[in-house]
């Protein structure tokens, strides 16, 4: 049996404050031993596996997720009361006044009529 991602970890919240970029999901019977995540060229990849031994269902259950995280300087995993919360650090990027200069229209030719 093989359930779907959104069904297992639900909805995703993103959290932003100055320089840091907080994910969290609904992930309920996971834990440190059963998720992995990876970094790689820009994207983060979520999987997990865990066995279903419940009354009705038994079997394993694997999920994966991807979504774009740009290049973090530092990345930290949790999964505490059923949450896992990726916390993406990212280095301070001071913002840049461009100055753009327009080209003036040339002006249109008329034409006299004598």
């Amino acid at each position: 049996m093989t359930e779907d991602f959104d069904n297992i970890f639900g909805e995703r919240y993103v959290k932003v404050a100055e320089g840091v970029y907080i994910v969290q999901f609904e992930a309920p019977g996971f834990n440190r031993n059963n998720l992995t995540v990876e970094i790689d060229n820009g994207f983060a990849t979520i999987k997990g596996e865990r066995e279903l031994n419940q009354e009705n269902h038994s079997g394993q259950s694997r999920i994966s997720k991807r979504f774009t995280v740009g290049e973090p300087k530092d990345v930290k995993a949790t999964v505490k009361d059923g949450i896992f919360t990726l916390t993406l650090k990212y280095s301070e990027t001071k913002s840049k006044k461009v100055k753009i200069d327009f080209e003036e229209d040339s002006p249109k030719e008329t034409s006299k009529s004598d």
